[in-house]
């Protein structure tokens, strides 16, 4: 085994350590790895090593990072700061390994809004926040960990659990979350008339779709009820701030009245 920052140092002096891309993968590296000096690293492949720990908070250009399969015990909010992130692999390979050890709660990656590819096998300690990855994710592994089973039922599609379960954290207004339940439902419309016209039927896929349309529509129902009360509700607050300022305006104007046949006997 090699020390990770010895191995970095002989091989990356201080001085030329400008590069966007670190290849360390199966180098027998153990320990701490500090990149802190790679202010311009956009990939780094650390995978099928001993690292323990690691330090990349001065990195806030990495778009792609493979850690699988090293010995590291972190919580996951030390990627937190990296905004422009695009794939992250911390996996381990299986239950048994004892590899990886992250914890913590994917409400980490509520800024990295370019987060698509995440692969988090076995790392059963990171338990909560599924809410927070963004809606255009393309890939989500999480084998062994809560998820899975989470998500099982909406056959691991992120925005549809989102929907039925945390539909706040699906769109950034309510305009935009009615506007993406008709795209879903649109979209399953479209599947089932692709499976009603075809030569072949998918009785176990036409199923799962009916259902998925079913419980997206009872959703978006509740949701377009719960929009329109809130537009009633901030009408009357609206509608009550406007009259009292109608009735200040009015105290303000009598005011005016009464200051103005005050001054007139003296002026004569």
């Amino acid at each position: 085994m090699v020390k990770a920052q010895n191995y970095l140092d002989e091989n990356y002096p201080k001085n030329e350590r400008t590069t966007h891309y670190i290849e360390l993968a199966n180098k027998n590296l153990e320990r701490h790895l500090d990149l802190s000096d790679f202010v311009n690293l956009k990939n780094l492949w650390c995978s099928n090593n001993q690292i323990t720990s690691l330090d990349i908070s001065e990195n806030k250009e990495l778009q792609k990072i493979e850690l699988p399969n090293n010995k590291i015990t972190a919580n996951i909010s030390i990627f937190s700061h990296l905004t422009k992130l695009y794939s992250l692999n911390i996996s381990s390979e299986n239950e048994e390994s004892k590899s990886n050890d992250f914890v913590g709660s994917l409400k980490a990656f509520k800024d990295c809004q370019w987060l698509r590819i995440l692969n988090i096998d076995y790392n059963e300690k990171i338990t909560e926040g599924l809410e927070y990855l963004p809606n255009e994710m393309e890939s989500f592994s999480c084998k062994g960990t809560a998820f899975e089973e989470m998500l099982k039922p909406f056959r691991h599609d992120i925005t549809m659990w989102k929907l039925v379960n945390h539909p706040n954290h699906a769109a950034e207004s309510p305009e935009k979350l009615i506007e993406l339940f008709d795209y879903e439902i649109g979209h399953i419309n479209g599947s089932l008339r692709g499976l009603y016209n075809g030569s072949r039927t998918n009785d176990e896929e036409k199923s799962f779709l009916e259902n998925k349309l079913k419980i997206l529509t009872e959703h978006k129902e509740k949701a377009t009820q719960a929009f329109s009360h809130k537009m009633v509700e901030r009408t009357i607050e609206e509608n009550k701030k406007l009259k009292n300022k109608v009735e200040e305006l009015e105290k303000q104007v009598e005011q005016l009245k009464l200051e103005t046949k005050i001054e007139q006997p003296l002026k004569k």
